[in-house]
């Protein structure tokens, strides 16, 4: 048995632990607990980041093992008001597909949804981050894209919006939208505030999952992250077969979010 203790409670499952060992190793410093068997994998801070737990269970899923798990952070579903986003200024309401999106991924610890352009991608994020009212950052690979997720989300009124840019941390806030390779170098160069903004995010999200170069430093954010709620959106993940992010089945991409889960039809 393989015991994970994590900052949100204990995951323990079970499989052959040279295989697993030699798959983690790279990741995580091992500690072998010969007394009782149990092997416990902790990372330099002893404890386990969420945003590992994904990539493990789906390394153990492809090799068909058998594994259970227990307490991991459970997800309460809640109900999608279509007018979150309404102001007297801007009457937007979500339209029924949308409301649909945004249940599903208030139900879900982690998804992918691929959303065409035109489907409302933003407005669906932003009725999410509304709902969930708590600590986030979604990331970027472009400074393009972050500038047009920072103005939207502003635009809905999303409370408190930061912006992490190409430079560091611009404005400071409670749901940031941030470059990938900002906060990949802040990381990486032990930048204690933005690394922080990371760990105790409760919601990460993912913007344009189909981009390959970023895809690497994605991998690294969501290891370091210690969110419960994990969410990719692509208007098109799986695009290019010459791709290796943009394969359904490539672990890189779901060990960040999920199997995609919900498929928005175009406006």
């Amino acid at each position: 048995m393989f015991t994970f203790r994590a900052n949100h409670g204990v995951v323990e499952f079970r499989c052959q632990d040279t295989i697993l060992k030699n798959a983690l190793k790279k990741h995580l410093t091992l500690h072998d607990d010969k007394q009782d068997r149990d092997v416990t994998f902790y990372t330099e801070e002893e404890e386990f980041p969420i945003g590992l737990w994904n990539y493990v269970r789906g390394w153990l899923s492809k090799h068909e093992y058998i594994f259970t798990a227990t307490g991991l952070p459970e997800i309460v579903p809640a109900e999608v008001d279509p007018y979150i986003l309404f102001t007297a200024d801007d009457p937007f309401e979500l339209r029924p597909f949308q409301v649909t999106c945004v249940r599903k991924l208030l139900s879900v610890p982690h998804s992918l949804v691929q959303s065409p352009p035109g489907s409302g991608k933003t407005e669906i994020w932003a009725a999410t981050l509304k709902h969930l009212n708590s600590t986030s950052i979604t990331i970027a690979g472009y400074w393009k894209h972050v500038e047009q997720m920072y103005d939207r989300l502003q635009r809905r009124h999303v409370p408190d919006v930061g912006l992490i840019g190409e430079g560091g941390i611009i404005h400071r806030g409670k749901n940031y939208v941030a470059v990938a390779a900002t906060v990949y170098n802040a990381i990486k160069h032990g930048d204690e505030e933005i690394t922080q903004i990371v760990k105790d995010a409760h919601t990460i999200g993912f913007d344009e999952t189909h981009h390959l170069g970023t895809a690497f430093s994605w991998q690294i954010i969501a290891s370091r992250s210690n969110a419960v709620q994990r969410h990719g959106l692509s208007a098109y993940p799986f695009e290019d077969d010459a791709n290796p992010y943009s394969n359904p089945n490539d672990l890189t991409l779901i060990g960040l979010t999920e199997e995609l889960v919900y498929k928005l039809p175009a406006s």
